[in-house]
C-alpha cells in the first residue's frame, strides 16, 4: 500500500510540471477554467485523479509575457548548457598549439626600395634571410624566411630582387614580397668557406667583395645574368681576420682591428686611407661611421668628419631608400635598461629592453614624410623598430632563438584547475632570461632580466659567448630560478627573483666533482645544496673520455666514490632511469611479455625491473672493413655492475637515447640498410618462482596487489641476478632526430608517448607501448606476426600543418588533466603543443568551422527536448478535451 501510494503522488507531481509548462506557452484563452476542479487521467488507468486547484494560488501571479519569457529561458538555458561541451572538450588537443617564428641573431640588414618602406630585409648567423614588416605586423609575424644551413654574411636589396651572399660563396637572389627564389650563382671562390663578405646592389648590376682569410676578391655582375659561376673581377692578397666589410659606391670598408678600419677602392682594393674605430654603416655616396671604445665617428664624402664622444655607443648612416645616398646620422646609447636613439633635432628614450649591455643600430632609413626609422639590436640581441615621429614601433625577442636551457613552471600567480597556465622559463645563451605564458599562445613575452654582465664578471670571460648555460630549474614554489652555466673549469650559480625580477645571489665553485643548479660535490668530495633524498646514489661521466664514476651521496657525511667504470670510447649517447618522484607514483608494475623462457607459444607476465638506479651509455666500436659498431650498455649505479650489453653492426651518425619505465629506446641509423631503427630494451625480473602465463587465471590477491606496487622502489627484489632483457630492433620511416623526450603525466596515468622532433622540422608523438613487444601493427595476412616497423600516420604529427625550422630540444611538463602534457620545442622557432597518450591530433583545416559544427550538434540536442515537450503538450491537450 505503501508503494502504490508513492508512486501515485509522484505521477501527480510529474502531471503537475506538466500542467506549469503547459500554461506558460498556451495562450490565456486556450486555458482551461482554473476555478471548477476538473478530474484529469493519469498515465495509467484507474489510478486516483486530482483537480487542478492546486494550481490556482499561482496562475494569477502569471501574466502572459512572463509565461512566454519563462518558457524562452528554460530553452535558453538548455541550448547554453549544450554549448559548454566545447569548453569541456578535454585538453582540445590540437587546437592550443602556437608558434613563433623568429630569425635569431641578426648580423645584417637593408630596408626596402622604396619611397616608404614597407619591409626591412635582415641576415642572421642562424641561416636565415627574412623580411619583417616595419608595421605593428612585424612584431609577432614574419612576411617570409628562407633557411639554409650556411650562414648568410650580407643582404643588399633592390628594386625588384633581394641579394644574399653565405659562407659556400652562393648568391642567392629572390622576389622581394614572396621570398621566392628566381635565381642562384655560384662565386669561384677557393674550397674554404668564406669568412666575411659584403654586397651592394647599383641599378641592374651587383657587386660582392669576399675574404676567406688569404684573398680579397670583387665579383660584379648583373642580376639578369644567364651565367652559373661568376668569375673574380679583381683580386688581392690579404692574411689575417677581417670582422667586418661594407660597400658604398666606390669604398670598401674593411675593420680588422678593433680601433681602425681600411677604407679601400672597390674596384682596385687598394688602401686610400684609414679611419679610426670599428666600421658599423655606409651609404650609397661614401659617407659611413665608425665606432671605438670611447667615441662614435662620422666621415661623409665631403667635409670634415664628426667626433662624438660616447662610451659603448652606436652610430648608423641614415640613407634615402631610393638613391641610398646619406640623410644625416642616428646615434645609439643604453644605460640601465633604457636605449636612447638621437636623431638631427630629437631624442626618443625607450625603456625596459631588460639588457644593460651596448645596444647598436642596424640600419635606419628616412621616410617620404621626412620620418627617421632606424633597426636597433640590444645587447640581448633583440630588435626594437623605432620611430623619430610614433616612437617604438614593435620589438622582437629574437634572443628566444637561441635557447640555452627551457623549463615548463608554475606561474607567479595561482595555477588554474588543470595546470593549464603554467609558463615556459627560457634562458638565452647570451645570457637572458624570458617567460612566455602558454595561454597568450605566443603573444606575450615577459624579458626578467639580464644576467650575461653578471655572468662574464663572476668568470672572467672575454664575454658571454665564451660562457655556456647548461640547466635552469626552479625553487620555493617557483618563486625562484637557478641558472648553472660553466667557463673552463669554473661553474656559476645566477639565483634569480622572478617575482621582483631580480638577480638576488651569484655563485661560482672551482672545478666540483658534481655541479647541478641544486647540489654541487666539491673535490674534496664535501656536498652543498639539497638532496632530493638521502643517502643519493648518483655517478658523473665524462663524455670525451668514456670513464663513468659513482658515488653515495649523503647530506652530512658528504660523497664518497663506489665504483669507476671506463668505456672503450667516447660516449655518443647517455640516458638516465631517474624520475622526479610525484610523477606517476602508483603504476601497474606487470607486464605481458611473449615467452622468452621457453618455445612454447604463450604470453608471460613478468615483473619490470624498476630503472631509477640505471643509466644506458652508448659508443662506437671500431670494425675492420665496415663502419662502426654501436654498442649499447646499461649500468647499475649503485654497484658500478654492467646489466646488459648489445651491439648493432654498421652504424652512423648521431645516437638519440631515453630510458622509459622498464624500457631504455634508442634511435640510430644502419648505414648497412641505409634505414633509421630504434632499439628497445625490455627488462624484466629474474623470477624467483615459475613465470605465470598471461592464460592463466589470476586470484583475486595478484590482481590487487599488481596495481598497488610504487615506483618509487629503489631496487629489484632480486638485485643479486641480473635482469632479463629483451631487445628488439624496429624500422623507422624518418630522418635524423634533433631530439628525442618523454611525455610526463600526474595522477599516475602510464600510458607515456615519445616525443620525436625530427630536423626536417616535423615533431611526432607516438606511444611508447606501440614499440614494445605485441604493440606493432599485425602483419597482413599472417597470423601471429607482427610488423616490424613503427608506423608513423599523419595523426601523431603534434606539429600539424607547422615545419619547424632548425629544432633542437624538448622539453615535457605534465598538467592536471589525465594523460595531458605540455610539450615545448625550442630552435629558431619557439613551438607549444598539448599532448594526451592515447588520442591522435585534431588536424583541422584552417577554414573548418568547429564553433558552427559544435552550435548544430548542441542545437539539434536542445531541438529535440523543445520537440519532445511540444508532443507531450499535445497529449495533455487531447486529455483536456
Amino acid at each position: 500500500m505503501e508503494q502504490t501510494q508513492h508512486r501515485e503522488d509522484s505521477e501527480r507531481l510529474i502531471c503537475c510540471v506538466l500542467l506549469q509548462l503547459d500554461f506558460c506557452l498556451l495562450p490565456s484563452s486556450s486555458a482551461p477554467p482554473v476555478h471548477t476542479s476538473v478530474p484529469l487521467p493519469l498515465y495509467h488507468r484507474n489510478r486516483e485523479t486530482f483537480s487542478s486547484n492546486f494550481l490556482f494560488f499561482f496562475l494569477p501571479w502569471w501574466g502572459d509575457n512572463m509565461r512566454r519569457a519563462f518558457a524562452f529561458l528554460i530553452v535558453g538555458v538548455l541550448l547554453l548548457g549544450s554549448l559548454t561541451v566545447s569548453a569541456i572538450h578535454e585538453d582540445e588537443q590540437g587546437s592550443r598549439d602556437w608558434i613563433m617564428h623568429l630569425v635569431g641573431n641578426v648580423q645584417d640588414a637593408a630596408f626596402q626600395v622604396a619611397a616608404n618602406p614597407q619591409l626591412i630585409f635582415v641576415a642572421s648567423e642562424d641561416g636565415v634571410v627574412g623580411a619583417i614588416d616595419t608595421g605593428a605586423a612585424g612584431a609577432l609575424n614574419l612576411t617570409w624566411r628562407l633557411t639554409s644551413s650556411f650562414k648568410p654574411l650580407c643582404v643588399a636589396a633592390a628594386y625588384q630582387a633581394v641579394l644574399s651572399v653565405n659562407a659556400e660563396g652562393v648568391v642567392t637572389v629572390v622576389d622581394p614580397a614572396t621570398g621566392s627564389i628566381e635565381v642562384t650563382y655560384s662565386l669561384q671562390t677557393t674550397e674554404s668557406p668564406l669568412r666575411v663578405a659584403a654586397c651592394a646592389v647599383e641599378g641592374n648590376n651587383a657587386v660582392v667583395a669576399t675574404h676567406d682569410g688569404a684573398v680579397l676578391k670583387r665579383f660584379v655582375f648583373s642580376l639578369a645574368s644567364e651565367e652559373e659561376a661568376i668569375p673574380v673581377a679583381t683580386s688581392t692578397e690579404l692574411a689575417g681576420d677581417v670582422s667586418r666589410m661594407y660597400i658604398g659606391g666606390n669604398r670598401l670598408l674593411l675593420s680588422r682591428t678593433a680601433d681602425s678600419t681600411e677604407v679601400r677602392n672597390v674596384e682596385t682594393l687598394q688602401v686610400e686611407f684609414t679611419a679610426a674605430g670599428i666600421a658599423t654603416s655606409v651609404a650609397a655616396d661614401g659617407h659611413f661611421t665608425t665606432r671605438d671604445a670611447t667615441a662614435l665617428h662620422s666621415f661623409p664624402r665631403t667635409g670634415d668628419a664628426t667626433d662624438f664622444p660616447c662610451a659603448d655607443c652606436g652610430i648608423a648612416v641614415i640613407v634615402d631608400p631610393m638613391s641610398g645616398t646619406s640623410k644625416g646620422v642616428v646615434r645609439i646609447d643604453s644605460n640601465e635598461g633604457t636605449v636612447r636613439v638621437t636623431y638631427a633635432s630629437s631624442q626618443l628614450l625607450i625603456p625596459n629592453i631588460g639588457s644593460s649591455s651596448t645596444a647598436y643600430p642596424i640600419a635606419a632609413s628616412e621616410t617620404e614624410d621626412g620620418d627617421v626609422v632606424v633597426l636597433i639590436k640590444t645587447g640581448a640581441h633583440n630588435l626594437l623598430l623605432a620611430s623619430a615621429k610614433e616612437g617604438l614601433l614593435w620589438r622582437r625577442y629574437e634572443g628566444l632563438a637561441n635557447a640555452a636551457a627551457t623549463a615548463i613552471v608554475e606561474p607567479v600567480g595561482e595555477l588554474d584547475h588543470f595546470h593549464f597556465n603554467k609558463e615556459v622559463l627560457l634562458a638565452s645563451r647570451f645570457g637572458t632570461l624570458y617567460s612566455i605564458p602558454l595561454l597568450s599562445m605566443g603573444s606575450e613575452v615577459h624579458l626578467i632580466t639580464d644576467f650575461s654582465k653578471e655572468l662574464v664578471g663572476v668568470l672572467k670571460a672575454a664575454s658571454i659567448a665564451q660562457v655556456q648555460v647548461r640547466g635552469l630549474t626552479v625553487r620555493d614554489h617557483g618563486k625562484t630560478a637557478v641558472i648553472f652555466a660553466v667557463y673552463g673549469t669554473t661553474n656559476a650559480y645566477i639565483v634569480v627573483d622572478l617575482v621582483e625580477r631580480v638577480i638576488k645571489e651569484v655563485s661560482t665553485a672551482e672545478n666540483p666533482i658534481l655541479s647541478t643548479p641544486l647540489m654541487e660535490i666539491g673535490a674534496d668530495l664535501s656536498v652543498k645544496g639539497s638532496l632530493p633524498r638521502s643517502p643519493m646514489f648518483t655517478y658523473v661521466s665524462h663524455s670525451s673520455t668514456g670513464l663513468i664514476e659513482g658515488y653515495s651521496v649523503d647530506q652530512n657525511a658528504g660523497a664518497r666514490p663506489t665504483w669507476v667504470l671506463h668505456m672503450p670510447s667516447s660516449i655518443v649517447a647517455h640516458a638516465s632511469g631517474s624520475e622526479p618522484l610525484r610523477r606517476a607514483d602508483i603504476v601497474n608494475n606487470m607486464h605481458v611479455f611473449p615467452n622468452i623462457s621457453g618455445k612454447e607459444l604463450l604470453e608471460e607476465v613478468r615483473h619490470t625491473y624498476p630503472m631509477r638506479n640505471v643509466i644506458a651509455v652508448a659508443h662506437y666500436e671500431p670494425a675492420v672493413d665496415e663502419l662502426p659498431t654501436l654498442v649499447v650498455t646499461a649500468i647499475d649505479v649503485v654497484t658500478g655492475s654492467v646489466l646488459a650489453t648489445t651491439r648493432h653492426a654498421n652504424v652512423e651518425g648521431d645516437v638519440k637515447m631515453v630510458i622509459v619505465e622498464h624500457s631504455i629506446i634508442y634511435y640510430f641509423l644502419d648505414a648497412k640498410k641505409m634505414r633509421y631503427c630504434f632499439g628497445v630494451w625490455e627488462l624484466f625480473e629474474d623470477e624467483n618462482s615459475p613465470v605465470v602465463s598471461k592464460s592463466a587465471v589470476a586470484t583475486i590477491p595478484q590482481i590487487i596487489t599488481s596495481f598497488f606496487v610504487s615506483t618509487k622502489r629503489e631496487f629489484s627484489s632480486r638485485a643479486t641476478r641480473p635482469p632479463i632483457v629483451a631487445v628488439s630492433t624496429l624500422g623507422a620511416f624518418g630522418g635524423p632526430l634533433a631530439d628525442l623526450g618523454v611525455t610526463t603525466s600526474y595522477n599516475a596515468i602510464a600510458r607515456k608517448s615519445l616525443v620525436l622532433v625530427f630536423k626536417t622540422g616535423r615533431v611526432v608523438v607516438v606511444e611508447v607501448m606501440r614499440l614494445l613487444a605485441g604493440g606493432q601493427m599485425p602483419m597482413p595476412n599472417v597470423r601471429d606476426r607482427k610488423i616490424s616497423h613503427v608506423i608513423l600516420p599523419s595523426l601523431l604529427f603534434a606539429s600539424h600543418k607547422y615545419r619547424l625550422a632548425l629544432p633542437q630540444k624538448v622539453t615535457t611538463e605534465p598538467t592536471g588533466l589525465e594523460s595531458s602534457c605540455h610539450v615545448v620545442v625550442t630552435g629558431l622557432d619557439l613551438f607549444y603543443v598539448r599532448s594526451s597518450s592515447g588520442k591522435p591530433f585534431d588536424v583541422l583545416n584552417s577554414d573548418f568551422n568547429k564553433p558552427l559544427l559544435i552550435t548544430l550538434v548542441c542545437g539539434f540536442a536542445a531541438l529535440s527536448i523543445v520537440v519532445r515537450y511540444f508532443v507531450s503538450r499535445k497529449a495533455i491537450n487531447i486529455l483536456w478535451q
